[in-house]
């Protein structure tokens, strides 16, 4: 499912946090906790870097208020059939212009590494990524479906420490947005639909940019701004807050993968460290993975639970053990031990917003829960494959649900099995 972050001990645990170049944490929002061999590790949706980078960048510009670097936004598009060359300028100017430096790159059979993190720690990240890609593909075509790498390499930015990070976001430590464009629609009574019309968008923009995963151009926050009869800054707001715990993320809109190492400032934990940055880089990986093999569509509306639950389902990957992938992910289960409620599958496969913070880590861990269950009971394999398929014809919210019912079978059989599951693995 998917920001800066460090950590520091407490009681006993090693949260996780952020803290800048001046010392001043940095937040992030929309996280997934886990517990990873005594570590609080976060990880992030796919595309949040973009939001928070270029909300500032929006408000900055409408506003007067000045901006850093926007870190993935002034490119506009994602890199598309980039060559390596151009690609590894593309990436160098972005951090040239955050001020980090010296620059590295290398290369793998199927990545390419750039950041100012040592050579052999972007080689060390390439040979996980490649090892955890042969599995991954080795994996999913045992479920069946046709998985294959893209013809050209994938990005991964791999930085010095959490205050290259916090550089290339480009914002002022301690400063985060605030989104109320669901509060504005809902005052006004409109459906996404009704609010897109007039806003000449998608629905499935307003939909992404409500959950934090989209972040609106220039021109598309003008838009909303005037149906709404409201200015940008009622819409998107600079605030400054306690921080949360954050992990690295993969941005969909560049499909870049960023990652930083903990250890340099870390080192009275050095191998805690090192597993932070194990886990973070498998979660954010599967997220690259799942969209660039052929399983998910970068431009289609895909459900959010659909790609966080690929992405937690594939977490657990470690080097040299067999079968990794698709284990039971008792870290997930155990967010579901703790709920008090349950969120209907069919809602959480038509609407994003469980992934909001109070109900975050219960949709994190039936997202897992789903595409386990769908991956592993041989009667579900072919409907889930043909869910896949057809989820990028999906461009409005009745879409999702008829997609879902078509594919799938009746929803509330579905939820019903999946409660079953759930029980069956927290007997146990």
């Amino acid at each position: 499912m998917r920001k800066p972050w460090g950590y520091v001990v407490s009681q006993g645990r090693v949260i996780l946090e952020s803290r800048g170049r001046a010392g001043l944490p940095h937040p992030g929002v929309g996280c997934s906790e886990v517990s990873c061999e005594g570590l609080t590790v976060t990880a992030q949706p796919p595309g949040v870097l973009s939001r928070r980078s270029l909300v500032k960048g929006v408000i900055a510009a409408l506003s007067g208020l000045g901006s850093g670097p926007l870190a993935t936004g002034q490119e506009g598009k994602a890199p598309g059939r980039a060559t390596d060359a151009e690609e590894i300028a593309k990436v160098e100017k972005l951090a040239r212009d955050a001020g980090l430096g010296p620059l590295h790159n290398t290369r793998s059979a199927h990545f390419l590494a750039v950041g100012d993190a040592p050579e052999s720690h972007l080689r060390q990240a390439l040979d996980i990524c490649e090892a955890l890609g042969e599995a991954f593909l080795v994996h999913f075509r045992g479920r069946g479906l046709t998985v294959e790498y893209p013809d050209r390499r994938l990005t991964v930015i791999a930085l010095r420490d959490q205050d290259s990070y916090a550089a290339l976001l480009g914002e002022a430590p301690g400063t985060d947005t605030m989104n109320h464009l669901r509060e504005h629609r809902a005052r006004r009574g409109w459906s996404q639909e009704e609010l897109a019309r007039r806003a000449g968008l998608s629905r499935a923009g307003i939909s992404a940019i409500e959950t934090d995963r989209l972040v609106p151009s220039v021109a598309a926050a003008l838009a909303l701004a005037e149906a709404l009869e409201c200015r940008v800054e009622d819409l998107f707001q600079l605030r400054r807050q306690a921080p949360k715990v954050v992990g690295g993320h993969y941005d969909l809109e560049t499909n870049r993968l960023v990652i930083f190492d903990f250890r340099p400032q870390q080192q009275a934990i050095a191998a805690q460290a090192a597993r932070v940055n194990l886990f973070t880089l498998v979660h954010e990986t599967a997220h690259q993975l799942s969209f660039n093999t052929g399983i998910l569509n970068r431009q289609a509306d895909v459900p959010v639970c659909v790609s966080e639950g690929l992405a937690t389902y594939v977490e657990l990957w470690r080097p040299g053990v067999k079968n990794a992938i698709g284990g039971v992910n008792r870290q997930r289960m155990q967010a579901l031990r703790q709920a008090e409620d349950w969120i209907q599958i069919g809602d959480l496969l038509a609407d994003d917003t469980a992934f909001e913070p109070k109900t975050a880590q219960l949709a994190y861990a039936e997202s897992w829960l789903l595409v386990h269950y769908l991956l592993r009971a041989s009667s579900r394999q072919p409907r889930f494959r043909q869910y896949l398929a057809e989820v990028p014809g999906s461009n409005k919210p009745a879409d999702r649900t008829r997609i879902a019912e078509k594919t799938l079978g009746p929803l509330a059989k579905l939820d019903h099995e999946l409660k079953d599951e759930a029980r069956k693995y927290l007997r146990g």
